[in-house]
């Protein structure tokens, strides 16, 4: 009879050890990088984002998966003479793409985040986006009014900025760096929902459709 209970508190503990162990979330960050050349000079502003994975457990092995969260803000880069672009957290047309969680490992060539994540987190290295990669830009006529948003794409910066004004790259950089929580600082309306559906408004104009949750556009989590 002991050594049953002992053989049932062993195989509990290896249950819990499991459920433990899966639970515990794989993290990294990535700083998101846009910059742009403004009379001859390049300018260029980051945010950072941080992606937890947390695998699902299951006794069912062809059940289990994950489950993910990001944090983080847009970035708002200033182009000076009341110009700006910010780079939202959404991608595709529009927006109507969420990409953020599975960019680094895509971009880095690993389709396994899992496979990912011990390769390259804690180090510096950076990838430039290719065009699909690059979140949606927008910019705005009053940062403090969310209706003036135009979506811009990077072969339109001397049209809405002028002829001294081109963009250069989106990019992204591992890093341990903490989460940034600035873009509040730039758009006073983020973390406003009906303000954030105006802009979700404007965004999904030039293609009628776009992202359907306002409050992930400009900050995550």
């Amino acid at each position: 009879m002991k050594k049953f209970a002992l053989y049932a508190s062993f195989i509990v503990a290896i249950f819990i050890a499991l459920f433990l162990v899966s639970c515990w979330p794989y993290t990294y960050r990535y700083k998101l990088i846009i910059a742009a050349e403004v009379d001859g000079e390049t300018v260029s502003a980051s945010s950072v984002i941080e992606v937890a994975m947390t695998s699902q457990f299951q006794l069912n092995p062809d059940r289990a998966g994950y489950h993910f969260d990001v944090y983080g803000d847009a970035v708002y880069l200033d182009l000076g003479n009341g110009r700006n672009v910010v780079a939202t957290l959404r991608f595709g047309p529009s927006g109507g793409t969420d990409l953020l969680r599975f960019l680094a490992p895509k971009v880095f060539g690993s389709d396994d985040g899992l496979g990912f994540w011990p390769r390259y987190t804690g180090t510096n290295e950076a990838r430039t986006l290719q065009t699909e990669n690059i979140p949606v830009l927008v910019t705005f006529g009053n940062p403090d009014d969310p209706g003036t948003l135009q979506v811009v794409s990077p072969d339109q910066f001397p049209e809405f900025f002028g002829p001294d004004v081109r963009f250069l790259k989106a990019e992204i950089q591992m890093t341990r760096e903490p989460v940034t929580r600035t873009i509040d600082t730039f758009l006073p309306w983020v973390g406003d929902y009906s303000a954030e559906l105006i802009a979700t408004i404007e965004m999904q104009k030039p293609t009628g459709y776009g992202p359907t949750m306002p409050d992930i556009i400009f900050r995550r989590k």
